[in-house]
């Protein structure tokens, strides 16, 4: 509690706070058991004060609605300075990988925006950084929020509202049957004009090529999305689609046993992950090269690979990556016969999908393909309910890549070669 001199003092240095419409920096005091704190601060992003500090302004958003004509102007660049420099800390908030802090100090405030486009920039940030952390329910919900800011007359496939649109599909691909959710990327891509609206069209074609692609297991109609993607990012020079096709290409290649080439593409998305937006990107190529090198039987660089993948991975904190990768090393493990290895490492992966809201069907699935194998490798006899409850789930949700599999383990095979195609 602040006494009453340190009130006095705070609104002498900062008479802002004082005023109605301020922003707010929530911080949560979490306890730390003896012997953890130095693990623990290595772990958490170290933000210096001086990222912070621009964010207290003498602007406050309360100011705009005075009665005062003559200072309105002043007033509104200042607002829009605001604006700018805590766009700015969120965004570095997001790259530190302290989305769980930023999200804190946004999300009470969203509503107080009232200029729709300022507010859709804060958004943005905010469905992402509850994509990253695994809230994918909550990140969609937002979406339907900002849905109805806009007139009921309003045209849905409009370049404020496209975008919007693409990112509700893509929060709810984590849990919804991709049967549902393809034909309304398709529609999306009818009503998107690649001229007016470059950004989007190059999204859908991603979206289409490559995650609702690799979900569905048509890889070649799938693939012909993915080069139309990559055709239209090398003429547009935009390294981020690129980056992000090209994995999904070299996935695609590694999947029809390319590998030589698979790791071509995987490398050369690497390398454009290093421009600008990319550090996710660099999480999941080198979770793919991990399983690459996997499939070449190179254990050492597999295994590389995906420690390096997992150490980025928890520094921005992204759950179902993390539960990916240590499905990866589970393979790994199943691969390499290390049995009570693959069972340590399939547990921890399940517990990362845990913390994705709601289920991550696609790893729940792939953890009962591998839990169904380890089973029938101890001989324990329960092996095939297992494995035809991961045939229900997949036929479910419209993995027919994955419900295939799960028919081979049950007819048979011994020893069916599962390529992890990540999302």
């Amino acid at each position: 509690m602040v006494g009453s001199r340190e009130t006095e003092r705070l609104a002498k240095d900062l008479p802002f706070l004082a005023r109605p419409g301020t922003w707010r920096v929530q911080i949560s005091i979490i306890p730390v058991p003896a012997g953890q704190d130095r693990g623990l601060r290595s772990r958490l992003p170290q933000l210096p004060m001086n990222s912070v500090l621009p964010l207290l302004s003498a602007a406050a958003p309360a100011d705009l609605l005075g009665d005062h004509a003559d200072h309105s102007c002043a007033r509104l660049e200042a607002f829009r300075k605001l604006d700018e420099q805590t766009l700015g800390l969120l965004k570095s908030l997001q790259l530190q990988g302290a989305s769980g802090l930023a999200l804190e100090l946004l999300t009470p405030q969203l509503d107080g925006i009232s200029d729709p486009n300022v507010r859709l920039q804060f958004a943005t940030i905010l469905f992402d950084m509850m994509h990253i952390r695994g809230r994918y329910a909550d990140a969609a919900e937002l979406i339907r929020q900002e849905f109805a800011i806009h007139p009921p007359n309003a045209e849905m496939h409009s370049p404020l509202v496209l975008p919007l649109k693409i990112r509700f599909i893509h929060h709810q691909m984590f849990y919804r049957p991709v049967t549902e959710l393809w034909p309304q990327m398709i529609d999306l891509l009818s009503c998107c004009d690649e001229v007016q609206d470059p950004d989007s069209y190059g999204e859908i074609l991603f979206m289409l090529g490559g995650n609702l692609g690799t979900l569905r297991g048509n890889y070649e109609e799938a693939r012909r999305f993915l080069t139309r993607a990559i055709r239209q990012a090398r003429q547009r020079k935009d390294h981020y689609i690129l980056a992000r096709c090209l994995r999904k290409y070299g996935d695609f290649l590694r999947y029809r046993g390319h590998l030589q080439l698979s790791k071509d593409a995987l490398l050369e998305a690497l390398r454009l992950s290093g421009h600008g937006r990319g550090t996710r990107q660099r999480i999941y190529i080198h979770g793919c090269l991990g399983d690459l090198e996997r499939q070449k039987q190179n254990y050492t660089a597999a295994s590389e690979h995906f420690e390096r993948a997992i150490e980025l991975a928890r520094s921005t904190f992204i759950p179902g990556w993390l539960g990916n990768l240590h499905l990866g090393l589970a393979e790994l493990a199943l691969d390499r016969s290390r049995f009570d290895d693959a069972q340590i490492l399939l547990e921890q992966a399940e517990a990362h999908y845990r913390n994705t809201h709601p289920r991550h069907w696609w790893g729940e699935i792939q953890v009962a393909l591998v839990r169904s194998r380890l089973m029938r490798a101890g001989g324990n006899l329960d092996w095939p309910e297992l494995a035809r409850m991961a045939h229900r789930e997949a036929t479910a949700a419209g993995y027919s890549r994955d419900a295939a599999f799960a028919t081979a383990l049950l007819s048979g095979d011994r020893n069916p070669q599962n390529v992890l195609m990540f999302l």
